[in-house]
């Protein structure tokens, strides 16, 4: 069952809690690959305001930066619960995943597929770059120490991360318990570049990035592929790639996502136009994995462009 909606956002605005955008993987995520951060809720962005306010910049909080991607006001008709119940119909399963165009370098990486179930609980992160720190295509241990993930964290590093290159190591406690993680620098859209960090609190999975890949994150307000809308997708789409360019502001006027859901919603292949100087455009590959697993959601979606035909 494939559901494609077009969204085009008016009066909307990213709503930014910092330069993290956090995706915690807890076990029992298991999912199956294509062959070949709390979000607000859909009355819209504004509705988030308060928390940003706020101002938190702990790990966690950090993560609702990613979770800019939910909905406008006035958009329900265009891909709300309608679509929702769409993807409902007959075995949920979607289309069959042989329909999405993965490039071969990108099958087996969490691009494509969900973390498995392992018995560990596993997070990624994408924290991306900005102002002094735009483009950075190397870091030291140190410098990745003094990064907002990591220094909210006191985390230790060895190791220096290089785009399409190395990755760092990482070790620091959380919630009571040791974590391992490896840090990768990754492009995102915008001709920029951000850090992508898997943490594991038991096994350690290495971090297998395909080079060249653009990669964006988002959140949604939903709990599971069971609750996500179309729009909540749409949104997802949006916000993953337009985080690359800035972690707040107001959307531009004529950007919209037009989405084709896959697999229930567990994927889905996006076109995303209209934003600042068309420098975001693009034909996206969205990949569900879920993220820290506390109020209100825990469903966000890797955001990876594809590449021209």
């Amino acid at each position: 069952m494939t559901t494609t909606t077009t969204r085009r956002a008016t009066a909307l605005r990213r709503l930014g809690l910092g330069a993290a955008a956090l995706v915690l993987l807890a076990s029992g995520c298991a999912g199956t690959a294509p062959t070949t951060d709390a979000g607000a809720p859909a009355e819209g962005r504004e509705a988030a305001a308060p928390a940003d306010a706020q101002g938190a910049r702990t790990a966690h909080d950090a993560g609702e930066q990613g979770d800019q991607g939910d909905q406008g006001e006035g958009d329900q008709g265009q891909g709300g619960q309608g679509d929702q119940d769409d993807q409902g119909e007959g075995d949920g399963s979607g289309d069959d995943a042989s329909t999405v165009p993965v490039p071969a370098a990108w099958e087996g990486t969490l691009l494509a597929e969900r973390l498995p179930e392992d018995g560990d609980t596993h997070y990624l992160a994408l924290q991306n770059f900005y102002l002094d720190d735009a483009g950075a295509t190397e870091m030291t241990a140190a410098e990745i120490m003094g990064q907002e993930f990591f220094g909210s964290l006191g985390a230790d590093c060895e190791g220096t991360a290089v785009l399409d290159g190395s990755a760092a190591s990482c070790t620091f406690t959380e919630d009571g318990r040791d974590w391992t993680a490896e840090a990768r620098i990754v492009r995102t859209p915008f001709d920029g570049t951000g850090l992508l960090i898997l943490a594991s609190d038991g096994e350690r999975h290495e971090l297998v990035v395909p080079e060249g890949a653009v990669i964006g994150f988002s959140g949604t307000g939903s709990r599971s592929l069971d609750e996500v809308t179309a729009e909540e997708v749409e949104g997802a789409a949006i916000n993953g790639v337009l985080l690359a360019s800035s972690p707040e502001g107001p959307l531009p006027a004529d950007v919209s996502a037009d989405c084709e859901l896959l697999d229930g919603g567990e994927h889905a292949i996006c076109e995303v136009t209209g934003t600042p100087d068309g420098a975001g455009d693009g034909t996206y590959l969205l990949t569900s994995q879920n993220r820290y697993a506390g109020e209100p959601g825990s469903l966000g979606y890797l955001v990876t462009e594809l590449p021209a035909a």
